[in-house]
């Protein structure tokens, strides 16, 4: 058992101490932002989380957050081979959000089955937010029946 123990206080750390057929049953209600903060915990429990069932990572959900590059960088790229749906709601267009549909472009996302964009994205030729409501939610559909 992981323990600190202090004058104060005592820690256990019980991602490490988990049954790894129980983790993910907890892990699921957690949002990807926070699942993606857990990766960033510890060598260790980035080891855990990229290692539990892929079901865990099949569907990512952003939800009006900032994409930073620690979040790509430490957070999707360990997992995104098992990425099957992917949507980004009202996440501000940025040069990362830019840079991430790259990624799905050249194929990184080799799972990938779908893709809901609900927000204002940018043009890739235009410096302006689309505003127009039919430009407000595009869902593509990505899996080959």
């Amino acid at each position: 058992m992981t323990m600190t123990t202090n004058a104060s206080q005592c820690h256990v750390d019980f991602i490490t101490e988990l049954p790894f057929d129980i983790l993910p049953l907890i892990l699921r209600h957690f949002k990807t932002q926070e699942l993606f903060h857990l990766l960033t915990v510890s060598k260790t429990w980035k080891m855990i989380l990229v290692n539990t069932p892929p079901s865990l990572w099949s569907s990512i959900i952003f939800r009006k957050t900032h994409l930073n590059k620690q979040t790509i960088k430490s957070g999707l790229a360990p997992v995104v081979h098992h990425v099957k749906r992917h949507d980004m709601i009202h996440v501000p267009y940025s040069p990362l959000v830019r840079d991430l549909l790259e990624y799905m472009k050249q194929g990184m996302f080799v799972k990938l089955e779908s893709l809901e964009l609900v927000g204002r994205f940018l043009h890739s030729r235009s410096t302006k937010y689309n505003t127009s409501p039919e430009c407000c939610c595009k869902y593509i559909d990505l899996s080959q029946n």
